[in-house]
Formats: structure tokens, C-alpha cells, sequence
């Protein structure tokens, strides 16, 4: 999957399972297209991203040994595809740092929606 949600705070590693009444986990928040953010911060993820735009399969890029590190390749050979991806990948990435960071200065500020709809507001 993605990364592990977890906070350092005042020095200590703190779970987000023990902040949820203020912060989402990644998994949880989508982008304008109903993708879970936690696409953008895997492996997984990403290649999938490349696939969808791309049109070929996930599977036929495995077979064909298509990973991250081919993907970056292509896109240092200005390959458009790749270079959407990486593109739309750092952004959402971008996006979700932003989120984080005014979320634990400011509160949870409505950057996000949330993959299930009936979620408790934070």
C-alpha cells in the first residue's frame, strides 16, 4: 500500500489513529476525481496512475517491467505520458503536504473530500 499515517508532534511519534477526530488519514480524502489520495503515495498507486493515462493495462506494464524507476526514465526521454504522471503525482503530493500542514496549524479546512461520504466531520 501507501506510506503509514503518523505525526511527530512535540517530538513524539504520535498515530493517527489517535488524532482521527482532527486530521484524516490518507486513504480517506479524495481528489476532485474521487481518487484516494493514497494512490499518489505508492508504488502501486503510481503505476496505476501511468496505466490510466497511458491506456495499457497495470498488468501489461508489470509484464513488460514497467516500474516507477522505468517511468521516471521515460519521462528524463520527454515521454508526455510519463511526464503527466510525475506531473499529477507531485502535485497531489504537494497538495496533501499543504493539507497536513495547515490541518495541524489551522484545523482541518476542507481541502479534501472524503471517500466515504457518511464519514464524521472533523
Amino acid at each position: 500500500t501507501g506510506t503509514a499515517d503518523a505525526l511527530k508532534l512535540h517530538g513524539e511519534l504520535v498515530s493517527l489513529d489517535d488524532c482521527k477526530s482532527w486530521i484524516a488519514k490518507t486513504w480517506e480524502m479524495c481528489d476532485e476525481n474521487g481518487t484516494s489520495m493514497e494512490i499518489y503515495c505508492s508504488a502501486n498507486g503510481i503505476q496505476s496512475v501511468y496505466s490510466k493515462l497511458k491506456g495499457i493495462s497495470q498488468s501489461a506494464l508489470s509484464e513488460n517491467k514497467i516500474y516507477l524507476e522505468q517511468i521516471l526514465e521515460l519521462a528524463a526521454k520527454d515521454d508526455k505520458v510519463a511526464i503527466a504522471t510525475w506531473q499529477t503525482v507531485s502535485k497531489r503530493l504537494a497538495d496533501l503536504l499543504f493539507e497536513r500542514i495547515t490541518t495541524i496549524y489551522r484545523g482541518w479546512q476542507n481541502n479534501f473530500s472524503f471517500i466515504d461520504q457518511n464519514r464524521t466531520p472533523l
